[in-house]
């Protein structure tokens, strides 16, 4: 038997009981017997039970403006159909039923019975599990992450002036306790770094900064969370916040709160980099669109509505968004074909991956600036294709340098089958090598952006043809 006992971060909390074997459910979750602790102990944790229980009746009867904006709905009630909303969810996700079961017990051990804590925790998990992948232990340590943070704040509305948020992290925050330790010692680590890049966050956001400390304060982040998860975290953070100022907004008041900017504005110059930079491109596109409909309302509407003007000719009522997507499906599908068929290809390459996207509102209302661009159909890259292959290796005692060679003289070969079946753009044809010449940040790829016939109409499409290697970098 595995006893999970509390932490005085978290307050004294009933102990969570997992038999080997297999896990309980949710709704057995057991005290303490009386004769597994001393009356030291005993009386120990009953002082610490009072304050804990002062507390939480003085942060009850706190009125909830003292709180952030994403914070102060309350979803209590709503604790119980989340939990099984995310136990559907995490059952999806080819995540056994014991992992499953560890996950939910760490929410409630974590909200330390507090109904609103476990909703939001399982809010902050939904965004994780639908922007990332994230192993377990992640989860365990994002969900105490969340329930510590939301306890910070409380401390902080409390008692603004004499207890800053600052300061419970270098008191209180930064130990995630010994209770998510019986879980797993990598969620005890990744939640402790969490912390420490939370506290990072809280020090310069009380201090005023430039736009071009953002650069720098993104080293930072990296410098201090040692484990990529912590930082994957942090940047869900962020989303998840902005998914909370979305949903109280009032849609009647055109001005921005301080609150909105200054959120808005950390997703766009530092967490959307950021995630970028993890290779979480979901969770770059969802931060990036959530920042841009809150801090550039009318662009973003205006950018709406040109993806779904209607077009004329033979298929008049279809939108530019369906046709881009129309348009994205059959030249996806048609590239896939072209290289299937093709018995070089299939010699040399151990794989081949194709995969497509439409360029998202916020990239799409840059991009439309810096072309001085009318229409979605005057940005080329607005659909974009990207091929990713692997080379096969001729033989077991092949070096790696020569395999990876082969691998740049394929990229190459799949550029010119493309040529042939789709040609450039008049002129140039926006050939890029970023093979021969990557990007300062280390980016290497081929582009080329080519077009297709549909509906009466010319549709330009980028097709970008990289190494696994290259794509991982």
């Amino acid at each position: 038997v595995i006893l999970f006992r509390s932490s005085s971060t978290h307050g004294f909390t009933p102990s969570t009981i997992l038999h080997q074997g297999h896990v309980e459910s949710l709704s057995h979750l057991r005290f303490r017997h009386g004769e597994d602790i001393d009356p030291q102990t005993a009386a120990a944790e009953a002082a610490a039970a009072a304050a804990a229980a002062e507390f939480l009746a003085t942060s009850t009867q706190m009125p909830n403006s003292n709180m952030p904006t994403w914070l102060r709905t309350q979803r209590g009630h709503l604790a119980d159909e989340k939990l099984q909303y995310l136990q559907h969810t995490l059952s999806r996700s080819y995540r056994t039923e014991e992992e499953v079961m560890m996950v939910l017990h760490a929410v409630k051990e974590a909200a330390n019975g507090d109904p609103n804590k476990e909703a939001g925790a399982v809010d902050f998990l939904l965004i994780l599990v639908n922007t990332m992948e994230l192993d377990v232990p992640a989860l365990i340590g994002a969900a105490f992450h969340y329930c510590t943070c939301v306890i910070a704040r409380e401390h902080s509305a409390a008692a603004p002036h004499s207890f800053p948020e600052t300061a419970f992290w270098d008191h209180h925050g930064m130990d995630p306790g010994e209770t998510i330790k019986y879980y797993n010692d990598h969620a005890y680590i990744i939640a402790r770094d969490a912390a420490r890049l939370k506290r990072t966050e809280t020090v310069a956001g009380s201090a005023a900064y430039s736009s071009n400390d953002t650069e720098n304060f993104r080293s930072l982040l990296l410098t201090v969370g040692t484990d990529w998860r912590a930082l994957a975290i942090r940047s869900a953070a962020c989303l998840y916040r902005l998914q909370g100022l979305q949903s109280s907004r009032n849609q009647y008041k055109p001005k921005l709160t301080p609150e909105e900017v200054r959120i808005s504005r950390e997703a766009l110059n530092i967490y959307a980099p950021l995630a970028s930079r993890l290779g979480m491109h979901r969770l770059k596109n969802e931060l990036e669109e959530a920042a841009f409909r809150i801090l550039y309302r009318r662009q973003y509407e205006a950018v709406t509505s040109l993806v779904l003007e209607r077009r004329r000719g033979s298929h008049s009522g279809i939108s530019i968004g369906d046709g881009m997507r129309r348009v994205l499906n059959e030249v996806t599908d048609a590239v896939r074909d072209t290289l299937q068929s093709d018995h070089t290809l299939s010699k040399y390459a151990e794989n081949v991956e194709v995969t497509a996207r439409v360029k998202e509102p916020y990239s799409l209302w840059r991009k439309l600036l810096r072309n001085r661009a009318r229409s979605i159909l005057d940005v080329p890259d607005a659909i974009a294709l990207r091929v990713v292959l692997n080379a096969r290796k001729l033989a077991k005692e092949e070096d790696v340098s020569v395999t990876r060679a082969r691998e740049r003289a394929l990229c190459y070969y799949v550029q010119s089958m493309c040529i042939d079946r789709w040609s450039p753009l008049p002129g140039d044809g926006r050939f890029k090598d970023y093979i021969a010449n990557p990007k300062q940040n280390g980016y290497q790829s081929l582009h080329y952006t080519a077009r297709t016939h549909w509906a009466d109409e010319d549709w330009p499409f980028e097709i970008q043809i990289r190494t696994g290697e290259m794509h991982r970098i």
